[in-house]
């Protein structure tokens, strides 16, 4: 009966060295499970962070094109402008000749 106390209070204790070493397991895997979600938390805020910083960006390109293009539309709204103007005033100068000539001839045809 001695021997079977024995037995049992070995396998108890035994059973307790197992238990503890299984407690200590399962709280070094809870510990390192919650580094992991506070790894993963740290890498989710960057990436955000870089996605808002890069959305960012991508708005302030847009607008820069945009201001780009609104001064090329401007641009050559302007040259065409003073193209139109200078082929009217060069129309307007070559009306001017012909009339100035064509008084001429009419003068020159009066007096004969």
């Amino acid at each position: 009966l001695e021997r079977l106390d024995g037995v049992l209070a070995s396998l108890a204790t035994r059973l307790d060295q197992i238990a503890k070493g299984s407690r200590e397991q399962a709280a070094g895997v809870e510990e390192a499970l919650q580094g992991l979600k506070d790894e993963l938390q740290r890498e989710v805020e960057d990436r955000g962070s870089g996605v808002r910083r890069l959305e960012a960006r991508i708005v302030e390109e847009r607008r820069m094109v945009d201001v780009a293009l609104v001064a090329e539309a401007r641009a050559r709204e302007d040259v065409a402008g003073a193209a139109e103007e200078a082929f009217r005033q060069r129309f307007s100068d070559e009306a001017r000749k012909a009339k100035s000539t064509m008084d001429r001839i009419v003068a020159q045809v009066a007096v004969l």
